[in-house]
């Protein structure tokens, strides 16, 4: 494989950043007027080659994998807000939240007021996390849609249309 020039390995490392090649040919000193040097560099095959291998040992340092972005989506889409409250319906402290419970919870807001004599009343406000669109991308995952538009029937349209054309031109000579 080609090794790489000093400006190709400033692009990797700025790409690398944000993952915005635009972006990261500008801080690597290439011209700001052309979209050809970026477009060059995601072409050219050692710069490829040295952006999968970093980010590869990145996903596998972080452990991120298929199974787990779905785990983790999953315990989105399945948790259950009741689960943040113990039997009497205290709210429970987050330390004692299971992991599915946690990932459920995009926010959580305690409002601390005093009333008369020393009382205090403690208001949570739980935003849960979107569930919908946790279950819209398990449901896309596991191909429960059906997004394609099927047109049939389009063989004998065509099988029509070659007919007409061949009477036409029979017609045509005719004329003639």
């Amino acid at each position: 494989m080609a090794k790489l020039t000093a400006r190709q390995r400033l692009f990797v490392a700025e790409y690398l950043k944000d993952l915005n090649a635009t972006r990261a040919a500008l801080r690597a000193g290439y011209s700001e007027n052309s979209n050809a040097n970026r477009n060059r560099l995601m072409a050219n095959e050692a710069v490829r080659a040295e952006i999968d291998r970093v980010l590869g040992q990145r996903l596998e340092r972080l452990e991120i994998t298929a199974e787990r972005v779905l785990s983790a989506i999953a315990e989105i889409a399945f948790g259950d807000v009741r689960d943040v409250f113990d039997e009497e319906g205290a709210l429970k402290a987050p330390s004692e939240w299971d992991d599915r419970t946690a990932a459920s919870v995009a926010g959580l807001e305690i409002n601390t007021s005093a009333k008369a004599k020393g009382e205090v009343v403690h208001v949570a406000k739980i935003k849960r996390a979107d569930r919908l669109r946790a279950l819209d991308m398990l449901a896309r995952h596991h191909s429960l849609y059906n997004d394609r538009l099927e047109i049939k029937g389009l063989e004998a349209l065509s099988e029509r249309l070659a007919r007409a054309k061949a009477r036409r031109a029979g017609d045509g000579g005719a004329e003639g």
